[in-house]
């Protein structure tokens, strides 16, 4: 059954783009959507994600998605993250490009500094990530983003702003201004 999966995997990925990250660190249910499983299927530890594909977690679940730069995200139980986008820069370092969109729930995400570019939308905001850890949860279109490491620049409807580490933005909509909302973790 294994070499099958692999099989598949492997096959998938001779005849469209190359994978852009694996599943890894698997609890409970974790369910995929793929171009190959439109329907989903579970999800396992090694399986190969392409853009484009739909990661969804149920209540006590959890996965890692490691991206081939080595950029990590953990996504928590009842959420759901698609793969938008990913592309390798043609500059000196090897660099990429990412675009995330969370649709709900929460994840950590441990970006590489200076290796990647990467874009997080959810309903409620867009999130600019410079070689980060940082902590974003989407619920019922209020976000709460942290950050740790890094830089991150966040934007909804009507504002910007620009966190720093060990500032946050709590429970916020679509249209608060951002500005008035950053606070010390």
């Amino acid at each position: 059954i294994a070499a099958i999966c692999f099989y598949s995997q492997f096959a998938s990925a001779q005849k469209n783009e190359p994978a852009i990250a694996t599943l890894l660190n698997l609890e409970g249910t974790v369910e995929a959507l793929t171009a190959q499983s439109p329907k989903g299927r579970r999800g396992i530890i090694g399986m190969l994600l392409f853009a484009g594909d739909k990661i969804s977690t149920t209540e006590n679940s959890k996965a890692t998605i490691e991206y081939r730069d080595g950029s990590r995200l953990r996504l928590f139980e009842n959420s759901q993250l698609v793969l938008k986008f990913s592309e390798e820069q043609a500059t000196s370092k090897r660099t990429f490009n990412f675009q995330i969109a969370l649709n709900k729930g929460s994840l950590r995400g441990r970006f590489l500094k200076g290796l990647q570019r990467t874009k997080i939308r959810t309903p409620t905001a867009l999130i600019g990530v410079k070689g980060t850890t940082l902590r974003v949860k989407e619920k019922d279109n209020r976000a709460t983003v942290s950050l740790t490491e890094g830089q991150v620049e966040i934007s909804n409807l009507t504002s910007r702003a620009l966190l720093n580490p060990g500032q946050w933005l709590n429970d916020f909509s679509r249209t608060e201004d951002l500005t008035k909302k950053i606070t010390k973790i």
